[in-house]
């Protein structure tokens, strides 16, 4: 579990939805999930208002490999690629 200032949901949902029907953007990259790919959608209410993100699989695959690496972090959907370049940033710091 996270320890951060981010609000709490007051409920969460992650699916993997295997065919698309119409096309969706990916909140993290931005490019557009074609019909008929598979995504990651994700809803949730966030200080009372819902809220649902679409995420394509290669997203999805940074997202879970940073959770991964950053147990103690809360991450916030949208923030993937900033997330990223602070990694990066600070490796190169370290080195």
């Amino acid at each position: 579990m996270c320890d951060c200032d981010y609000e709490t949901p007051d409920f969460y949902r992650e699916r993997l939805i295997k065919k698309t029907r119409k096309p969706h953007e990916c909140c993290e990259c931005r490019k557009v999930i074609q019909p008929g790919n598979s995504m990651n959608e994700v809803s949730g209410k966030w200080g009372g208002e819902l809220s649902s993100f679409y995420i394509c699989l290669t997203c999805q695959e940074k997202i879970n490999a940073w959770q991964e690496q950053n147990p103690d972090e809360c991450f916030c959907h949208g923030d993937l690629y900033e997330l990223l370049s602070w990694s990066e940033s600070d490796e190169s710091e370290a080195a």
